[in-house]
This record gives C-alpha cells, structure tokens and sequence, in this order.
C-alpha cells in the first residue's frame, strides 16, 4: 500500500494504482484494520505484547525504508521545497547487494512456505473432529501444499533473472517445469514496462484543421497531450496527468 501511494505521488499511471490498493485490500488481516473484528473480553498479555511487537517492528520497517530511500536517493529540499534527489550507488554495487540479497530472500521464502505448511498440517491433525474429517483435511493439505511448493519453484526461475549466479544456481528440474507451462504465464517477471516503446523515436497521429478547402491547414494541438516541455501537465482526475 504505502509502495502504491509514493508511486501515485510521484507517478503518472492512472487509476492503475488505486485498482492495485483495492486488490491488496483483500489480504490484509481481518486484525490489522483498526480492531475490525472485535474481540469479547480483554485480551491476554501474550496477545497485548505480541501486537506490541508487531507495531514495534512495522514502525520501524517503515522509518529504515525511508531513511534508506533518504540516503540512497540523496533526497532534499531547495530553498524554495522544491524535492531534488540523486542516485547515490553505482550499477556495480546494486549488482554485488542483489548478489547478497537474492539467496537470503529465497530461503526466506522457503522457511515461510514451509512454516504454514507445518501449521496446516498441526491444524489438520490437532484442529479437526472425527478420524474422517482428520483424513480429509490431511489430504487437501498435502495436495494445496505439493501445489504451493510446485508453484514456488517454478518462480525462482524469473526472480533469479535478477542475479546471474543465483540463476546458474537452480536445479535444471526446476527449469524444465517453469519452460513447460510457460505458455500459461503461471508465473512471471515483475517488470510494469518488459518492452520499452519509442526508442529513437515514435509515430505521432498528427490531426490538421482548416476553414476552407483549399488551405492552409493548421496542426490542431490536443489539450492534454504531452509535447510542449515548458508547460507543466495539467491534471485530468486524481493521479492522472495530461
């Protein structure tokens, strides 16, 4: 949520990001939106220090996000509040950080996955009345888990185009799996332009207007089209520029 309104900030995508809030809406816990779901009684101390806990960590996610965003970019106000930034790293060092980042992050994930696949199981086995009910909980978990396994194997095909050794890394398996359903797009790179359009030029539909027949024709300029550099963009609706 907070990535999609820096980039409604600073961005210029439309209502693509509010589409994109209202989707990540749907999976944030019932818990975290403001004590939503209320709770008879008072709750224990383990509970009270573990949401202490969690705000604590969150609180300070957030500060080292912008505080890295603040030293990385070299954000700053002019004397006139106008925000100027600079990137302060070079390729060579984002390469060396993905290099260190990339296996940590996917065994991260690994631990994740397997850690709610052990508490659906516990779930399963602990949760559930009568030996049937027990049975049948079993078996969905182990094919929901052998699917999310599957699934998140075939994944670290595209994140590990991220860094070329984690890439050499992956067990061939796992490559032959993620080219087979590759047509089915069951998995695929994060990118919001994977082909970049205009490069050394574009067409431009080019719309001329005259009075009479015979001329002169006159180019008709569009009122939000973007050309002239020395006129700032005009709103249209909120988080969309002309």
């Amino acid at each position: 949520m907070f990535l999609q309104l820096m980039i409604i900030v600073t961005g210029n995508y439309n209502f693509f990001n509010l589409l994109t809030m209202t989707l990540c809406l749907s999976l944030v816990d019932d818990d975290f939106l403001l004590g939503i779901q209320r709770r008879s009684g008072k709750p224990g101390k383990l509970r009270t220090l573990a949401n202490v806990a969690a705000r604590t960590i969150a609180l300070a996610v957030y500060c080292g996000l912008f505080y890295g965003t603040v030293k990385l970019f070299h954000l700053r106000f002019d004397n006139n509040w106008a925000l100027h930034s600079k990137i302060g790293f070079t390729s060579a060092k984002l390469n060396q950080f993905l290099g260190s980042a990339m296996p940590i992050l996917m065994w991260v994930a690994a631990a994740s996955l397997a850690f709610h696949i052990l508490v659906s199981f516990y779930r399963s086995l602990v949760n559930e009345k009568g030996v049937l009910s027990k049975i049948f909980s079993t078996l969905g978990t182990i094919i929901m888990g052998t699917a999310a396994v599957w699934v998140f194997c075939i994944s670290l095909v595209p994140l590990s185009q991220l860094d070329a050794g984690m890439n050499r890394k992956l067990w061939p398996t796992i490559r032959t799996w993620h080219y087979k359903v590759e047509p089915f797009h069951l998995t695929s790179p994060y990118g919001l332009f994977r082909r970049m359009t205009g490069v050394g030029g574009r067409p431009e539909l080019v719309l001329e207007g005259s009075d009479d027949p015979n001329g002169p024709w006159v180019e008709l300029p569009f009122l939000y089209k973007p050309g002239d550099v020395n006129r700032s963009p005009p709103f249209i609706i909120p988080t969309s520029l002309g």
